[in-house]
């Protein structure tokens, strides 16, 4: 088998003008007028290069080859491309640097398998997948639909383009079932009628989902989709560096980002952003419990590491909120924040979960202390900020937005203490027999 670089040779001399596919063996190199009399004519290590061109044929890969597109215009393949192996010899097989519409890359077979393993797809792009190729049994961009006994193995998904995947049950990436090493990463997947990454059925061995730009997940709305649905994993799982971003339509309620079916492992999926700068993980992750999710990123191009939200320095205990951190707190505490976060009045909803009482959203009622950690950080302020006992502000700014009933109310005697770092603006304050003061 020879090493290629991606170029077909200049001065090369087709058959024929409209032969666009050239095999690669060793030192020789000859052109083919389809894809599949090239597949046929390799031997496992070999390469195929694909010239600039639209490719209607449906692929059936039946030899661990490089299947490649040119570095410079597109190979546009809407036939899809089927992993029919077997691929045992330990060759690896790959695909890369091309264009697929209406059909994919899938392998379903049950009862006589392929045997897949040593698979790399990587730099390509799949735009409208639809599938057209009757009973194919696919329906994601990326799709391995096994048989539990012959799982596929060794398998690297990386730095793929997958955008409107609009069939029924449509996910960006579908891997069912898989073992040895499994690694998703770099990857982005925008909009898809489920889920952008599923691995439904099982998964031993490790898998790594990492550095992933997943959005616009469950685009049907009523189809229950999600960023990643993940069924029983054996494997260690790792899920880290990824994006995971959606914009919910009104009304809607599309909380949950990531789901697992069992997991015999404690899921690592630290450093992640989860659609919100302040995460209800409770909420997210349809069993908290199954993951390790903190520290994570509080924005979408993660920049912003968030160890915790709120934390109170006494006792150690972290809040996903600075109002419950502030109701829970005790005379003489000092509340440190890791991140931005909200305060105010209009906080309170039609119920209490956090015990804090109705009408005491927004109220500082103990003299507190209220500092960033690695800030500055800003309390955006949602309402008025009633101070009923003493405050100090260190390292921290204040934000009214200007907006209608969003000032501060100190009252009873009590005073807000502005130390090092501390501001406040857009912000209209009152107060009654207290006040507002420069500290240290």
């Amino acid at each position: 088998a020879g090493m290629y670089t991606g170029l077909i040779p200049a001065g090369t001399v087709y058959a024929k003008e409209t032969a666009k596919v050239m095999l690669i063996s060793g030192g020789t190199q000859t052109p083919y007028f389809t894809i599949q009399e090239a597949v046929d004519a390799a031997a496992d290590g070999d390469t195929i290069a694909l010239q600039a061109g639209t490719y209607t044929e449906n692929v059936a890969l039946t030899r661990a080859v490089t299947l490649t597109g040119p570095e410079e215009g597109e190979a546009v393949l809407t036939g899809g491309v089927s992993l029919d192996g077997p691929f045992t010899d330990g060759s690896r097989t790959t695909i890369r640097r091309l264009v697929f519409n209406t059909n994919g890359i899938y392998a379903n077979s049950w009862g006589s398998q392929p045997n897949l393993s040593n698979i790399t797809i990587e730099n390509n792009t799949f735009d409208g997948i639809a599938y057209t190729i009757p009973n194919c049994g696919a329906y994601s961009a990326i799709h391995f639909n096994l048989d539990p006994a012959k799982p596929v193995s060794d398998l690297v998904i990386q730095n793929n383009t997958i955008t409107n995947v609009t069939g029924a049950n449509a996910s960006g990436i579908t891997l069912s079932d898989i073992a040895g090493t499994t690694v998703i990463e770099g990857n982005t997947i925008d909009g898809v009628s489920l889920n952008c990454i599923q691995l439904p059925s099982n998964a031993a061995g490790s898998v790594s989902i990492r550095n992933n730009y997943l959005k616009n997940w469950d685009a049907d709305v009523a189809g229950g989709g999600r960023a990643m649905r993940l069924g029983n994993m054996n494997a260690q799982v790792s899920i880290n560096e990824n994006s995971m971003v959606r914009t919910l339509a009104a009304g809607e309620d599309g909380a949950e980002i990531i789901k697992v079916t069992s997991a015999a492992n404690k899921i690592d999926a630290v450093k992640n952003y989860w659609n919100s700068a302040a995460p209800d993980f409770g909420a997210c992750l349809n069993t908290a419990g199954y993951f390790d999710a903190k520290p994570y990123y509080s924005d979408e191009a993660r920049t912003k590491l968030v160890e915790f939200a709120v934390k109170n320095e006494r006792t150690g205990e972290e809040y996903a909120a600075l109002q419950t951190a502030v109701s829970k707190a005790e005379d003489g505490d000092t509340l440190l924040l890791g991140t931005d976060c909200t305060f105010g009045t209009t906080e309170q909803t039609g119920y209490d979960p956090d015990g804090i009482g109705y009408g005491l959203y927004g109220k500082v009622q103990r003299a507190l202390t209220i500092r960033s950690e690695g800030g500055p950080y800003t309390i955006r302020m949602t309402g008025y900020m009633h101070i009923l006992a003493s405050l100090t502000l260190e390292n921290v700014t204040v934000d009214g937005e200007s907006g209608a009933g969003r000032g501060i109310s100190i009252r009873n005697g009590a005073t807000l203490t502005l130390n090092s770092g501390a501001t406040l603006t857009r912000v209209n304050y009152s107060s009654t027999i207290g006040g507002v003061r420069a500290g240290d």
